[in-house]
């Protein structure tokens, strides 16, 4: 069973307002508190276009978010490239979707290149088909929520900063009683 979390949050007329994006340390909380939760990701979606270079080509790239490495088995993405297990668990790292792979790196493995975004290069590790047109999520990269994890663990840890989409998978058999 997999879930897409929301928050309620209370208003200054006394009403509940309900929100999709909730603060980073609610999944890795109810992980750790209910043995139920078998695992979760976690989205920071960019608001705005992230410019792209790599080698001679210089785009920008609307649909990106950083994110979990467990954003691949969440939603059952397959690899055209790298290892289902590894995606964007390092530091500086990078998941294109098979369309920019092409975009960038023609018919050459993209696993490896590097990829700078906004001025800082990143490591493409895993190349993922690219979703359906039916699915809500429509994204071309995902780039390693572990460098805000690193760098900014005040942020990563702050209840009131309600940025990031989250799911939860539960464990087979959970509620069901």
């Amino acid at each position: 069973l997999k879930y897409r979390l929301f928050g309620e949050y209370p208003i200054e007329d006394g009403s509940l307002r309900k929100g999709a994006m909730i603060p980073p340390p609610v999944a890795p909380t109810l992980a750790a508190t209910y043995p139920e939760v078998e695992s979760y990701t976690r989205l920071l979606t960019f608001n705005t276009p992230q410019l792209f270079e790599a080698g001679n080509k210089k785009f920008t790239e609307a649909k990106g978010s950083r994110a979990d490495g467990t954003i691949f088995s969440m939603f059952s993405l397959k690899l055209v490239e790298g290892d289902i297990k590894t995606p964007l668990k390092e530091l500086n790292t990078i998941a294109i979707s098979h369309s920019l792979a092409k975009k960038y790196f023609g018919n050459k493995p993209a696993l490896g290149e590097t990829v700078e975004v906004s001025d800082d290069n990143f490591i493409v590790d895993a190349v993922f088909e690219d979703f359906s047109p039916y699915s809500h999520l429509q994204m071309d990269y995902f780039l390693t929520l572990e460098n805000r994890i690193t760098y900014m663990p005040q942020l990563m840890a702050d209840w009131s900063w309600k940025q990031l989409h989250t799911y939860i998978k539960l464990k087979p058999g959970t509620g069901t009683k």
